[in-house]
């Protein structure tokens, strides 16, 4: 089976449709709102969420939220994801952060699910943005092709002049990785398929360019389009200022890839592109 990092104009960022905020001060998203939200609605974020199931990636219409239920604020940092064998804490840094996507449990099936979160600033006059991420994709062993895959895409991008500042979308993490770091959990043998994570990958960003500008930010996951596969991720740490420090005995991976040019996004489309990665270091909190 073909394994990659696969790189695509997924969703166009449309600030009409996500929370547009104006960038007052030089801290714009206080950890995102996962501190002080609860169920599954963080202050200031845009949810969708809905099913693909046999279809495709850029047939997904990101303007519906018909499995709002599958995303929620985890609000206990000592909770641990059992489909990492319990390696992966579910909160970073704080008491709270965001799931995007269902847990499978017991008697629950993907279902083709997928959710996206989205928030955009006007006037965004910070020179970095720090942010937080893990994400957990069941890699099945057969019978998918790489657009069929779960995923998980996180996408930083400046709306005024058309560029993104950061654009990952992964499918099949045992393949072409795109510089994570990931580790085998829990095997499911009567599927035939095993759940891969990440540490928590701690990214900064120099934002310098975009001052002034509208910038947005996209995150997302996908279960298979199949419906037999899961795919959830975990955000956090969000913020504008320093760098939100891990909570004791969180594993991280300070992750800070090169960006390709802003004309090397005129080659993106439905295909792949690799994605350099010029630095990574392995970091214990």
């Amino acid at each position: 089976m073909k394994k990659l990092l696969y790189v695509a104009a997924l969703p166009a960022f449309l600030v009409s449709a996500s929370t547009l905020v104006s960038a007052a001060t030089s801290e714009v998203f206080v950890n995102g709102g996962f501190e002080t939200g609860t169920g599954n609605s963080p202050s200031g974020w845009t949810l969708h969420s809905g099913t693909w199931k046999n279809g495709t990636i850029s047939g997904i219409s990101y303007t519906t939220n018909s499995q709002s239920s599958d995303s929620a604020i985890i609000t206990n940092n000592t909770l641990k994801d059992s489909y990492t064998l319990s390696n992966l804490s579910m909160v970073y840094s704080g008491a709270q952060s965001f799931r995007l996507g269902n847990l499978s449990v017991s008697g629950n099936t993907p279902n083709a699910h997928w959710a996206s979160a989205s928030q955009s600033f006007a006037n965004f006059n910070a020179s970095s943005l720090s942010f937080a991420f893990a994400a957990v994709l069941e890699d099945p062993t057969s019978g998918h092709t790489a657009a069929q895959e779960p995923r998980f895409t996180f996408q930083v991008k400046d709306e005024t002049t058309n560029t993104f500042l950061y654009n990952i979308s992964i499918s099949n993490p045992t393949g072409n990785t795109g510089g994570l770091t990931w580790h085998r959990g829990l095997v499911d043998n009567s599927a035939g398929s095993v759940f891969m994570y990440t540490d928590w990958q701690s990214v900064t960003l120099d934002t310098s360019s975009a001052i002034g500008d509208t910038l947005s930010v996209f995150v997302a996951s996908y279960d298979c389009s199949l419906g037999g596969h899961d795919g959830w991720a975990y955000i956090d740490g969000f913020t504008a200022l320093t760098a939100a420090a891990p909570n004791a005995g969180v594993d991280r991976q300070i992750y800070n890839p090169d960006v390709p040019e802003p004309s090397t996004y005129g080659l993106i489309g439905i295909g792949a592109l690799a994605l350099a990665v010029a630095s990574r270091r392995r970091k214990k909190a």
